[in-house]
């Protein structure tokens, strides 16, 4: 039945979404079968989670209507969890605010947080060092206090920031 079929499809959803992830690119969750087999490739979740699962579900083409329709055929995936990937890029969990004169720290200091493609907080890293700099602006206001800290489980604490005006 399925072997020669190259109208109908396959659509892959979350049947588990323990961290309330997204399947992407979602472009690519229905497939069209190609002699009755839908290979799905590139597919990644988002976030980081335990007990994720996938359900496949087969949508029939009918001719008649030109339309998929869908069925009671579906099946389910083995149980699986997502990790945390690599550092891709910084995040500001908190801005510095509320700064005053006479090089007082500011009273909100700056948390910035080391994340992968899917904005997880990278916990595992607490080798690396985030700087902060300046940018534009007057070249007479400079930061002062310790600009460059370690980043301890995936988060860099800035404690004692001010500007010299």
């Amino acid at each position: 039945f399925f072997v020669d079929d190259s109208s109908s499809a396959i659509r892959v959803t979350f049947y588990s979404n323990p961290s309330r992830g997204e399947l992407l690119p979602s472009s690519q969750t229905l497939l069209t079968l190609q002699a009755g087999v839908a290979q799905f490739s590139n597919l990644s979740i988002d976030k980081a989670g335990v007990g994720y699962r996938l359900s496949y579900e087969f949508l029939q083409f009918e001719d008649a209507h030109v339309e998929l329709k869908e069925t009671t055929i579906s099946v389910l995936g083995e149980y699986f969890d997502v990790s945390v990937g690599p550092p891709r890029a910084l995040t500001v969990l908190k801005h510095s605010a509320r700064a005053w004169a006479g090089n007082q720290p500011f009273s909100d200091q700056p948390r910035i947080a080391l994340v992968d493609a899917g904005g997880n907080v990278v916990k595992w890293e607490s080798a690396s060092s985030v700087t902060a700099q300046l940018k534009g602006g007057s070249e007479q206001i400079l930061l002062d206090g310790d600009t460059a800290v370690q980043v301890t489980e995936g988060v860099a604490v800035f404690r004692d920031m001010s500007q010299n005006l």
